[in-house]
């Protein structure tokens, strides 16, 4: 997915966990579960081959949340955004989520199954990613899901 559609899983995720108070309806959660929900693309600083490195392997981000929930127990709210995002990766043309300890691409794969886009050029990339109407549907969706559930919060202190 787009860097949007993290963004605003971040949000959502704040707006379901600020609903069921389990996270105080402030600005500060709401850029930490944004943050989080983005943390994961970093990889594209780190190498040209997005989704094919750490950040987005299943097994780092449970060692991750391990530790941290093991430091403090109120560490947890973290682990959704990290999850979501690995997920919604997973739609247009997967992600290797059991890095390092296999190669192959798992997920959905809405783009379509058997194309792939290289991740070296991300004008490519955002070319053929938006060229796939399913994609931008979920990513508008999204967008306006967040929107609504951010609204039944409140006002962010």
């Amino acid at each position: 997915m787009m860097p949007s559609a993290h963004f605003f899983s971040g949000v959502s995720i704040f707006a379901f966990m600020g609903i069921f108070g389990l996270v105080p309806r402030n600005l500060s959660y709401l850029s930490l579960l944004v943050l989080c929900s983005i943390i994961p693309d970093t990889d594209v600083v780190l190498s040209s081959m997005h989704r094919e490195q750490i950040t987005h392997s299943l097994a780092f981000w449970m060692l991750i949340s391990i530790v941290a929930v093991a430091a403090s127990p109120s560490a947890w709210i973290v682990i959704p955004p990290f999850l979501l995002h690995l997920f919604l990766d997973t739609l247009d043309w997967g992600v290797m989520i059991m890095y390092p300890f296999s190669r192959k691409k798992y997920g959905l794969k809405l783009a379509g199954k058997g194309t792939e886009v290289k991740s070296e050029s991300l004008s490519l990339y955002v070319k053929e990613y938006l060229s796939r109407p399913i994609l931008l549907y979920a990513e508008i969706g999204l967008m306006v899901l967040s929107l609504i559930l951010l609204v039944s919060v409140g006002q962010c202190s």
